[in-house]
């Protein structure tokens, strides 16, 4: 089947044959360790356009900064695309302590502006 991509961020060849979606919250820690671990960085690499990479919000009710993390990171990717969206995203989770409140909210903006 195909995938709609319409409004979605990829990274990665947009023409690959294998999709990975992830969904996700910025405030869960097992997500932090994925993307701390560098594995979708790796899996990218290592099968050379074959693969890409979508990463979908999730944010659960208990994390109380996740939701508002994620619509930071859309708004992020609508200003200035794809590249800007995942690193937005990999920088909450290099600095959030994956609490559900580990990233202030009062930083989204700043992110926003040192990106």
């Amino acid at each position: 089947p195909t995938i709609n991509t319409e409004g979605v961020y990829i990274l990665g060849n947009h023409e690959a044959e294998i999709t990975w979606i992830e969904y996700s919250d910025l405030e869960c820690p097992f997500c932090k360790k994925l993307h701390d671990s560098g594995v979708i960085g790796q899996v990218l690499e290592n099968y050379d356009g074959k693969v890409n990479f979508i990463f979908k919000h999730f944010p659960l009710n208990f994390h109380a900064n996740a939701q508002k993390e994620a619509e930071a990171a859309e708004c992020a990717g609508e200003l200035a695309g794809s590249e800007t969206y995942y690193t937005y995203i990999n920088t909450i989770f290099e600095r959030t302590r994956g609490n559900g409140t580990g990233f202030a909210l009062t930083d989204l903006g700043p992110l926003a502006a040192e990106l």
